[in-house]
């Protein structure tokens, strides 16, 4: 199966979106919680699929009792014992669509991931990440400006009533919104890239 990406407009604007840092990481950042024989352990979040965007991390290294969040890779929060988590429940805040994963922004140009150093992810409002369209057959590019918030929230809300997207920072500084349709009906009418790998950019 082939990933086809393809060329639309929309409009932004960059204040729609705000921060909120309201939970502990239990690992570090570019880590996950593993389970392995019903024990979680600290491991590189190699796939960063899922991620927790807050400056508080690791907080199973200070040995303390509390709760912390992380991926399982599935968002989760864990009691946490003498350092040791204990208990698990799933986690239901909301999270961000993120098209690449942390510290990357997507170039329009090469409908692919670049990192970016000294990401500030400002734009994002959740704590919680999840990174690109793993399922989409096809993927629809929506180039947004700063004009108009209000046509972002239309669409964003029509969007999610029958189909997934996910918003980056492109190479421009302004944003793009990628909408995943599940034929390929649109390649019909504006010209699709073929993309050898289904829903996720290379990363450069």
């Amino acid at each position: 199966m082939y990933l086809f990406t393809v060329l639309a407009c929309l409009v932004i604007d960059k204040a729609v979106f705000s921060h909120g840092y309201t939970n502990e990481k239990c690992c570090r950042s570019g880590e996950y919680l593993k389970e392995t024989d019903n024990t979680y352990n600290c491991t590189e979040n190699v796939s960063k699929r899922f991620d927790v965007l807050t400056n508080e991390t690791n907080f199973l290294e200070r040995g303390v009792d509390g709760e912390c969040v992380d991926a399982t890779p599935e968002f989760s929060i864990f009691k946490v014992v003498a350092g040791q988590p204990v208990g698990v429940r799933p986690f239901e805040e909301p999270y961000f669509p993120k098209c690449c994963p942390l510290n990357y922004t997507y170039n329009t140009v090469l409908h692919s991931c670049e990192e970016r150093e000294n990401a500030t992810h400002g734009y994002i409002r959740e704590t919680f990440v999840k990174v690109g369209l793993p399922d989409c057959k096809v993927i629809v590019d929506f180039h947004l400006n700063e004009e108009n918030a209000s046509d972002l929230y239309a669409r964003i809300v029509d969007i999610r009533r029958h189909s997934e997207y996910c918003v980056d920072e492109n190479e421009n500084g302004t944003f793009t919104m990628r909408e995943c349709r599940m034929d390929t009906d649109i390649c019909d009418r504006i010209r699709c890239v073929k993309k050898m790998l289904p829903g996720w950019t290379e990363l450069h």
